[in-house]
């Protein structure tokens, strides 16, 4: 039975997006999967489930090559996994749409969908994730302006094909890599990962003297309370505009929990990940280890400004006991099956 090659079509410009599916369903002679232009971003926990589950049907019985469309508020990696689970299909590539005009604003995006996730966090999952990111309106940003923008894209980045022309695309991935091959890596994708791993990749293929990314590493944990000031200072832009950070983190107050670090725009959180008792090999993260990405950043400032919320040698000597006094700003995390009884 051949495979079907699936191209999934994403970005936060509604209008740019369709018409790249277009210009790609018929480029490419696959079925389209359009979403409801109708229907208003918002879609519940089960909606997803249903969204992603007509699409495994479409791309079941199409009996052909299809380009989907996948709305913000469908996260990409899930309909990656969903593709990935077909027998019938390969992912060829993952494609987002950049309208470059309004990059810093999506990136920026406080309001938050159903279910308590940030439209910015989507984005910039959406941007992570892609094999390819084709820029649109770029001619109304001047030089300078879109020499930082391929750049961000390309610190976000590293490894996705980077094109201002969706015809000039489609004519190198003709001649590029073969039809029914899948494209490797989709989770290896998102910059901050590269740079954590120390991938021989890591190099983002656009630079501008602008735009630059910092790795912060240490053993010892965040005082909670002073991290928030210091939180509160970088987004005030103290240590230049932080676009987006991720990693790693640990709070004093919370030993032995290694938390996964998400932060774009004005969206920050800590999400517990593993606890250091759990069954494994070996520690995801003994401390800290972030890697944060921006415009003008003043790296030694910026590094200032997280060293001093970490512990000092007096707090770090006092130990488990002491620590779990110290004043902690941030959310409950409930354990994971407590959440899923709610």
């Amino acid at each position: 039975m051949n495979q079907a090659n699936v191209t999934l079509i994403c970005g936060t410009c509604v209008p740019e997006r369709r018409e790249h599916l277009r210009v790609i369903a018929e480029a490419t002679g696959a079925v389209a999967i359009r979403t409801d232009p109708a229907r208003s971003l918002g879609r519940s926990a089960a909606e997803r489930v249903d969204f992603l589950d007509d699409m495994a049907v479409t791309i079941q019985s199409a009996g052909q090559d299809v380009v989907a469309d996948i709305p913000l508020d469908v996260p990409v990696t899930d309909a990656v996994g969903l593709v990935g689970s077909e027998q019938a299909a390969v992912l060829a590539d993952v494609v987002c749409i950049v309208d470059a005009t309004h990059l810093g604003k999506d990136l920026a995006d406080g309001d938050y969908l159903p279910g308590f996730v940030a439209r910015a966090t989507l984005a910039v999952h959406q941007i992570e994730h892609a094999s390819v990111v084709l820029v649109t309106n770029w001619s109304a940003l001047d030089a300078p302006q879109l020499s930082s923008t391929l750049s961000l894209l390309s610190h976000l980045n590293p490894t996705a094909h980077l094109d201002l022309d969706v015809g000039r695309w489609l004519e190198d991935r003709g001649t590029g890599r073969a039809a029914g091959s899948p494209i490797a890596g989709v989770g290896q994708r998102p910059g901050w990962v590269q740079r954590l791993n120390d991938h021989p990749s890591w190099q983002p293929r656009m630079l501008d003297p602008r735009v630059s990314s910092v790795r912060f590493s240490s053993v010892r944990p965040f005082h909670p309370g002073r991290l928030r000031d210091v939180l509160e200072n970088v987004g005030s832009g103290r240590a230049g505009q932080l676009v987006r950070s991720a990693g790693f983190a640990r709070l004093a107050t919370r030993p032995q929990v290694t938390a996964l670090w998400e932060h774009v725009g004005q969206m920050f959180d800590l999400v517990p990940l593993t606890r250091d008792d759990a069954d494994q090999e070996e520690l995801l993260c003994l401390g800290q280890d972030i890697v944060l990405t921006g415009i003008d950043l003043d790296e030694a400032r910026l590094r200032g400004l997280l060293e001093s919320a970490l512990l000092t040698d007096e707090e770090f000597c006092a130990g488990f006991e002491t620590w779990a006094n110290f004043p902690d700003p941030f959310p409950v995390w409930v354990p994971a099956h407590d959440a899923a009884e709610d």
